[in-house]
């Protein structure tokens, strides 16, 4: 089982002094879905599927409707390795931000994502403050990474006090995710621990963006 854990005192160094609200943990897990219980999951399958969490809702600028694709168009989005479904993409051809509105807190929000680049970023909101996680430090952990989209993993984030609002960005093409889940979920015990400080994430940015 792939599981390791970035403990997120170091990813708090990225919050505001002023913000309480910070990561605690990045974990993986192998498959395309959540192992976590009584969490809600929007996978985007059909155009009801973006509805199917009643306490969260889906925007963008252009609608989120142009954020669902399948397969993959040159330049612009690839599909998630072993993933055959719709899934959600963002980036300057699709836009962004997409926002997810929580009307009930959370300190989880997990994902099946395709390449995860520089250029990828996450801010978490909620009444205690706000932080992005950028897609430098989501990679990190995972070490020098393959080619070819064989970095996919289903990422599993925890805060140390809730949210009520995610924004997920991307300045480049593109952003690729799926299955998302939302809830309080109790934090894992780490199995395999990586204390990465700021200095140490910049050693895992040797990352290649696979062909699109």
């Amino acid at each position: 089982m792939h599981n390791k854990i970035i403990i997120g005192a170091l990813l708090a160094a990225s919050c505001s002094a002023a913000s309480a609200l910070s990561v605690t943990t990045v974990q993986t897990s192998p498959g395309l879905f959540t192992t976590k219980s009584n969490v809600c999951t929007v996978d985007f399958n059909t155009p009801a599927s973006v509805s199917s969490c009643v306490n969260a809702t889906y925007s963008a600028p252009n609608g989120i409707a142009s954020h669902i694709v399948s397969g993959s168009l040159g330049g612009q989005y690839a599909q998630p390795a072993n993933d055959n479904t719709p899934y959600l993409t963002l980036g300057p051809s699709a836009g962004s931000p997409v926002t997810i509105a929580l009307t009930v807190g959370a300190n989880y929000f997990g994902f099946y994502a395709g390449s995860i680049d520089t250029y990828n970023s996450i801010m978490f909101s909620g009444a205690n403050g706000s932080m992005t996680l950028t897609g430098s430090q989501i990679a990190a952990f995972l070490g020098p990474t393959p080619a070819n989209g064989s970095e996919n993993a289903y990422f599993n984030i925890f805060t140390d006090s809730l949210f009520t609002s995610i924004s997920l960005m991307s300045s480049q093409n593109a952003f690729e995710t799926d299955n998302h889940s939302f809830g309080v979920a109790s934090v894992p015990e780490p199995g395999s621990v990586a204390l990465l400080g700021l200095g140490g994430i910049a050693l895992f940015l040797g990352k290649r963006r696979r062909s699109k």
